[in-house]
């Protein structure tokens, strides 16, 4: 993406300045090893999804009947490391001794969305969740809330790829927890732990299991997945294609019907923090703004 917006800056010639400061992207395959199987399993996955040269072929107009709002929600740095800190006291607190994994920026933020989120879509039963839990009843339910978050693969396989490599290298980390836990007085700190501990471990052995992946998301079938675009990494507002660095970036992803949230850099870089792109329709929409507002003021 750097290097493209570099030529295009320069009128579409490759001129030595740009060269110097970014590097060609790679297109060399040849260097990844496969010793599990993993492209096999894919093309299988792939062939039992029914995929056509018709499924690559975006409508004359929008189709989406849902009627959906984007929204973007900003963590400025003092409420997350305000967040960060209640996460960490709480654990700390629980169990006598610090978290073994860390408490990032993104798992604390991506654990306070994901509460707020799953809160908000189940509308009238998280009424029912509030209500019992103000007259000191419990509810149970015990379906399972589903999380996919994306990781980087080029520097974490052996042998590495290089950082200019050009095509899709994620993987998909999947975890589950019971509506119960993430619903409960616990549920930011639950789900923190679950996402950083996952990273933990996921980014060591990122390819292991990873031919049963089509598999995996076969067997959550239609329940709720709360799934991850983009990462602050990706500094998305410093590419500049010759008029400038964008005012406002928006990814697609937000806006899919199965359930995904984006996560970028704050567009003000000197504030710093980070931006949280959600879809929902606007009654889940209003719940989820307000629960979220509300839990950040409450820490």
């Amino acid at each position: 993406m750097r290097f493209w917006a570099s030529v295009c800056s320069f009128g579409g010639e490759i001129a030595k300045s740009v060269l110097s400061g970014h590097a060609l992207p790679s297109y060399d395959r040849t260097k990844i090893s496969d010793p599990y199987g993993i492209e096999t399993a894919h093309i299988n996955g792939l062939k039992n999804m029914n995929i056509c040269p018709q499924s690559f072929t975006l409508p004359i107009t929008p189709t989406d009947p849902n009627e959906k709002l984007v929204a973007t929600f900003v963590m400025d740095v003092p409420t997350i490391d305000k967040l960060k800190k209640w996460v960490l006291r709480r654990i700390t607190e629980r169990d006598k001794v610090p978290p073994c994994f860390n408490v990032t920026s993104v798992v604390a933020t991506l654990a306070c969305v994901w509460v707020c989120w799953s809160k908000a879509l189940d509308g009238d039963k998280w009424d029912c969740w509030t209500k019992a839990s103000d007259t000191g009843d419990n509810v149970v339910d015990n379906s399972k809330e589903h999380l996919a978050l994306p990781v980087d693969c080029r520097a974490r396989i052996d042998p590495a790829l290089p950082l200019t490599y050009f095509g899709n290298c994620l993987t998909p980390c999947l975890k589950t927890i019971s509506k119960n836990d993430l619903f409960g007085q616990d549920g930011i700190v639950i789900a923190a732990e679950l996402i950083g501990k996952a990273l933990q471990t996921f980014c060591k052995a990122v390819l292991d299991d990873f031919e049963n992946v089509f598999p995996k998301f076969s067997s959550i079938g239609s329940q709720r997945i709360f799934g991850v675009s983009g990462s602050p990494r990706m500094r998305s507002y410093e590419v500049d294609f010759g008029w400038g660095t964008p005012k406002k970036v928006e990814l697609i992803s937000s806006t899919a019907s199965y359930g995904w949230v984006t996560l970028s850099e704050h567009g003000d870089r000197e504030k710093g923090g980070l931006e949280i792109g959600v879809a929902m329709k606007k009654p889940q929409m209003d719940v989820f703004a307000s629960l979220f507002e509300n839990t950040l003021s409450s820490l």
